[in-house]
């Protein structure tokens, strides 16, 4: 508001200028406005003259009207005073008229008074005589009409200003009213716009599915939204220890009022009178007058509690069924493992001994014909007995089994070698003969030469010590027969106990040779190092030994340790099946005996039970075996059989089902079959087993399906929780979208925690309900290219990408039989890691494959540190790994990961960094670990602090359609 005032000369005109109108005030008005003002004058033409004149035609008339008055009153005084003191009332009248109407008309009237005095009391008559005595007293009397003229004027300008400050006072106090008027209406008119406000704040609030109150430091609601007031009534004004718990002081440890003594926002679970529930989130601010408040969000978990209690004590006890069937299932595989490595070992033994029985009698009845033609060549005048040689004498495979006892008791080498250097008997032979010295032309010259040179001349019943060619000890006695030197028995290729190893001699040896000097000298450190006690008690023994050989007739010692051997092999082998079905029995694993070439097959003992039949009810053929697969199955196992014949695979596997004669029960049963071949390389024999699993099927189709329950749950669960934080989310979004700015500070960051609080919740259910979903094993398995699922992978995170500066290449992939949607999860959330998880340095990822073969996947950590296979302890006895993997590498250059943390980061939930350092919820890891083992594969890390990280995963490279 704007105030102007204006006392404006006669002269001057006021116009005042507001818009595009004009107001013109006259002289003397005071101006008031409430806008600023353009204001101008120009000199006053007629109006103004006029009026100028009448007012100063009135001063002077006025002025000679008081004289006149004053005149008229001194004449009548004239009886009384005479004609003495003329001006007693002249000179009063002059001053009033100086005094009341200016200098003119009090000149004028002091004038008139001097003549009218002179002429009617000085010198009546006689008129005016000018003298000094005149002249004094009309300049006197001037004098004091100027002077008293002046003070007038001083008089009459002191009351104008009076007068102008008067309507200045009350023009300001107008104003002054007015806009305190204007200022209470604009105030009134907020005060009700943020009423408005404020109730359709409250409106929205009352709608929260959530408690929102408001706590003064003097422990009262001033507000609380309808969900509170619902839940434990209306304050009333009381504190709120008092009317929620009936105490007469407040808590002790109170966890509202934390964030106001801290200043800190503050989060914390409570349970309520009610019995509820509640995760509490408090915000400190200060209110307008300066006071401290607490503005206090509680959302409702009861249910999410007892959910999770509930899901938590389902997960306990079907985590506790899971590991007690797991226990049984490994307990009876184990059994079973065991079972049928004895059943197969006797089954091998009894196949063995029978075909040792076989060839022994083929053996028998050759060498029986051999030795007769040449006994014929000895009894007959013309016979020779050079034509003998030591392996028509000697029973080699009894010498054999005889020696392989005797190196298995005491681990002292031998072996029988005839004249021409043909090893016939060994026992203990080493890797350093058989690797190296046998088999190089030059080391296997020296063996020959060592074996025949050196043993030359040795007495019969002595022995000879040498050391051979070779730099290693041998020693030699020699075999003779009718006098005549048929051959030597060695000990050799080992080290006295007391003498130092020479490695500078050998390594010279293996470097002469071209031998892999570590590999060489490994074999040199495996051979045996015997004391010199033992060689003499060894060489006693095979010094006695030669003398008997060489003193029997080699007719009656072989045809006695034929007799014997087969006596005993077949005593052997009837121990040998009664074992076997015994073991059978035990693991119902039997076995079965197809020989092609004579179109006969055998059945174990088992087999029959399996089949519901009794042992030996009838011949066993392939119909008979068919008859008893079930009928849905049947084709396919004949294809399995007949497939593996056609395609001439060594063997086949395949569950199928039966159909007991006995009790018309379906049974499962996993048949596994081995062809043998014929040194042409024809299949001519098919040796199999056939396991009842009924009992293990059944106990995996029991843990599928509490898996799936398990699952089923966690995924309703975790469904569910969102229906309350969708409204959460939806009213806080509108809250931030609709009161952003209009509010204080403190109000738009208690929105901003609210709406980030249940973004983080959103995001870390939509984690749950992905891990979940990858938690389902029957996804339909397709030829996956990995190279698109990279590309895939590093399109969805080209934003991450740019923004970070980084780059992701990746070796040539395979194609592997996998789901793709959870393949292309695995490597977004593994490439992704890496990203967020960088250091100084731009991100660097890299995605590297390599095909592992069987009999690698158990190797150690290779030279250059890279792991090959997953740690033993993540291994199971009931899953081991598969014999052709795809092992897959992330590496990264980032800040890398402590090794005590390289198992906890796989476990759901777990965070090594705080939340406002790096964004997530600990799950993408324990997804990854859940795809993998899922597919079959096994999943680890490899990483230290500030060194980067690998992320190594095995898939299998082909996986049993069976």
């Amino acid at each position: 508001m704007a105030a102007v005032y204006a006392w404006l000369p006669p002269n001057v005109l006021l116009k005042v200028k507001r818009g595009n109108a004009v107001a013109a005030f006259n002289a003397g008005e005071p101006v008031v406005t409430a806008t600023p003002l353009s204001i101008g004058y120009r000199p006053l033409r007629m109006t103004h003259a006029m009026k100028t004149t009448h007012e100063r035609l009135a001063r002077y008339g006025l002025a000679m009207l008081i004289l006149l008055v004053a005149v008229l009153a001194r004449v009548a005084l004239v009886p009384v005073m005479g004609l003495n003191v003329p001006y007693v009332t002249i000179y009063p009248a002059i001053m009033i008229a100086a005094v009341a109407f200016g200098v003119g008309p009090g000149m004028l009237a002091a004038l008139a008074g001097i003549l009218l005095a002179e002429h009617l009391f000085m010198r009546p008559g006689l008129g005016i005589a000018w003298d000094l005595s005149l002249a004094v007293r009309s300049a006197l009397l001037f004098g004091a009409t100027l002077y008293l003229g002046w003070i007038g004027r001083s008089l009459r300008a002191a009351r104008a200003m009076a007068e102008e400050e008067a309507v200045a006072a009350r023009a300001a106090r107008d104003t002054l009213e007015d806009r305190v008027k204007e200022r209470t209406a604009e105030l009134e008119q907020a005060r009700t716009g943020v009423e408005t406000e404020r109730q359709r704040l409250y409106a929205v609030l009352d709608t929260l599915p959530v408690y929102v109150v408001l706590l003064s430091g003097d422990y009262r609601v001033p507000f609380a939204n309808r969900f509170f007031e619902e839940r434990f009534g209306k304050s009333g004004g009381r504190c709120c220890y008092d009317y929620l718990f009936q105490r007469t002081e407040p808590c002790e440890n109170c966890e509202s009022f934390k964030a106001m003594k801290t200043g800190q926002p503050h989060h914390w679970e409570w349970t309520g009178p009610d019995n509820c529930n509640y995760d509490i989130y408090d915000f400190p601010f200060k209110d307008n007058d300066g006071s401290m408040m607490v503005l206090e969000m509680g959302i409702d978990i009861t249910v999410q509690k007892r959910a999770a209690a509930e899901l938590r004590k389902h997960r306990e006890s079907l985590e506790q069924l899971v590991r007690e069937r797991t226990e049984k299932l490994q307990a009876i595989n184990a059994d079973l493992i065991e079972s049928r490595r004895v059943a197969l070992n006797l089954m091998n033994d009894a196949l063995e001994a029978r075909r040792q029985a076989e060839q022994a009698s083929e053996a028998l009845t050759e060498n029986e014909a051999r030795v007769r033609r040449k006994l014929d060549s000895v009894l007959s005048p013309e016979g020779d007995l050079d034509v003998l040689e030591l392996r028509d004498i000697l029973d080699i495979p009894a010498i054999q089994a005889l020696m392989d006892h005797f190196y298995k008791l005491s681990r002292f080498p031998m072996s029988i070698l005839d004249l021409k250097g043909n090893v016939l008997v060994g026992a203990g032979w080493q890797e350093i003969c058989m690797r190296f010295h046998r088999v190089h032309p030059d080391t296997c010259r020296n063996c020959v030469e060592s074996d025949l040179r050196l043993s030359a001349g040795v007495p019969p019943g002595e022995f000879r010590l040498y050391r051979c060619k070779n730099n290693m000890w041998d020693i030699a006695t020699p075999i003779v027969v009718g006098g005549r030197h048929v051959g030597n028995v060695f000990s050799g290729q080992f080290f006295f106990a007391d003498e130092p190893l020479d490695y500078d001699l050998f390594r010279a040896q293996a470097l002469r040779y071209g031998f892999d000097e570590k590999a060489y000298l490994t074999a040199v450190e495996a051979v045996p190092r015997l004391s010199r006690e033992t060689v003499e008690a060894g060489m006693a023994f095979l010094t006695q030994l030669t003398e008997i050989l060489s003193r029997l007739s080699y007719g009656n010692i072989k045809l006695a340790r034929l007799v014997v051997e087969r006596d005993s092999l077949l005593v052997s082998i009837k121990a040998s099946e009664q074992q076997l079905n015994r073991a059978q029995a035990i693991g119902h694993l039997g076995a079965w005996d197809l020989d092609l070439v004579k179109n006969q097959l055998t059945w174990s003992d088992e087999v029959y039970r399996i089949f519901g039949l009794r042992p030996r009810e009838f011949e066993a053929t392939y119909e008979a075996f068919l008859e008893r697969v079930h009928p849905d199955d049947r084709a396919a196992v004949d294809a399995a059989y007949s497939g593996s014949l056609r395609e001439q695979r060594d063997s086949y596997e395949i569950d199928h089902r039966v159909v007991r004669k006995d009790t018309g029960e379906i049974r499962f049963v996993h048949e596994r079959c081995e062809h043998q071949r014929s040194p042409d390389g024809r299949i001519v024999r098919s040796i199999g087993m056939v396991h009842d699993i009924t009992e293990r099927r059944q106990y995996e189709e029991n843990l599928r399906r509490v898996n799936e329950n398990l699952e089923q749950f966690a995924y309703v669960a975790s469904h569910d929780l969102q229906e309350p934080l969708r409204t959460l989310s939806s009213f806080s979004q509108l809250l931030a979208k609709r009161y952003r700015g209009r509010m204080d500070q403190d109000a738009d960051e208690f929105i901003g925690f609210i709406v980030e609080a249940a973004g983080r919740m959103q995001a870390l259910i939509a984690d749950l309900l992905a891990y979940s979903r990858a938690g389902h094993r029957d996804a339909d398995l397709t030829g996956v290219d990995c190279n698109q699922v990279v590309r895939k992978a590093m399109k969805s995170l080209s934003a991450t990408i740019a923004s970070t500066g980084g780059s992701v290449t990746f070796d040539p992939l395979p194609t592997i039989e996998a789901h793709e949607p959870s393949m292309t999860q695995l490597f977004q959330n593994l490439i992704g890691n890496a990203l967020k998880f960088r250091g100084e340095q731009p991100p660097r990822v890299h995605v590297s494959v390599r095909r592992i073969q069987a009999g690698e996947a158990g190797e150690s950590p290779s030279r250059d540190g890279a792991v090959i296979s997953p740690p033993d302890h993540d291994r199971m006895v009931s899953d081991p790994l598969p014999p052709d993997v795809w092992r897959f590498s992330v590496r990264d250059n980032g800040i890398g990961i402590d090794p005590k943390y390289h198992e906890k980061i796989f476990v759901i939930f777990q965070r090594l960094h705080p939340r406002e350092q790096y964004t997530g919820t600990g799950v993408g890891l324990s997804i990854c670990k859940r795809i993998v083992e899922n597919h079959g594969g096994r999943i680890w890390v490899e990483s230290t602090p500030g060194s980067g990280t690998a992320f190594h995963f095995i898939l299998p490279a082909k996986r049993d359609r069976n």
